[in-house]
């Protein structure tokens, strides 16, 4: 009996000090957080981007000339990659443009919401002389051309609209390529002083005709000061034909 125990522990030593117990021992094992970081897999921010720029193509408020430019700087890299994704915008507005936020929202298989900042710009058209006008010529529209720009970018007391200049008098000369501005119309007055107008008081519900005497002159949408035909002084605003429009509560 001694002769077979002391058999066996002399197998067990034999086996425990052999080359391919200490290799089995010496394996290292990975780690939990090893094992599930190279198995998981993170969403692509240009295909963040790419999802908002097709959305916003495909927008019926988006002006399809429009020129999108997306901001990724806020958006995490450790997104986990999503399988069922949709992207809308808060609120749903109709027309879209300017400076917007863009909801990405993933639904499986894991959930999580993110915003994407995107500016929407516009063509915008403005109008600047074709060639040298002097002053004192009235204007057919043929002294102007039209230029181009995306909004935020045309030049400040630019004009878009082309009827605003026909029939209107040039008080300066101007030089050709720069800037078409209403500040180079000149605009006549009108309503004169002492004239007589036609006064129109709005309020809620009603509508009031009258007469009376202006006290001065004025241009389209200036404040002018009246005399009604009672006596009694009121203060209201020119209008393009002539008469006085005064607002009441």
């Amino acid at each position: 009996m001694m002769a077979f125990q002391t058999w066996i522990r002399f197998i067990v030593l034999a086996w425990l000090t052999s080359p391919l117990f200490l290799c089995a021992q010496e394996q290292p094992k990975s780690t939990p957080t090893q094992q599930t970081t190279a198995a998981r897999t993170f969403e692509n921010p240009n295909a963040i981007e790419q999802r908002v720029i097709n959305f916003l193509k495909n927008h019926p408020g988006v002006a399809p000339d429009s020129k999108l430019e997306i901001s990724l700087n806020d958006t995490p890299t450790n997104l986990p990659a999503c399988r069922e994704v949709s992207t809308y915008l808060p609120g749903n507005p109709i027309k879209v443009t300017g400076t917007v936020r863009v909801a990405v929202r993933c639904q499986a298989p894991t959930t999580w919401l993110l915003f994407v900042t995107a500016k929407i710009l516009t063509l915008q058209k403005y109008w600047v002389w074709a060639d040298d006008v002097p002053s004192g010529t009235v204007l057919t529209g043929q002294e102007l051309t039209e230029r181009g720009t995306w909004t935020e970018q045309a030049p400040a007391g630019a004009e878009s609209d082309l009827n605003f200049f026909i029939g209107k008098t040039l008080k300066q000369n101007t030089t050709k390529g720069s800037l078409a501005t209403a500040s180079l119309i000149k605009i006549a007055p009108v309503i004169a002083a002492g004239q007589a107008v036609k006064i129109t008081v709005n309020g809620n519900g009603f509508k009031i005709s009258t007469d009376g005497r202006a006290l001065s002159s004025a241009l389209p949408g200036q404040s002018i000061q009246v005399k009604m035909s009672t006596g009694q002084l009121v203060s209201g605003v020119a209008a393009a034909d002539g008469s006085v429009e005064i607002w009441r509560p």
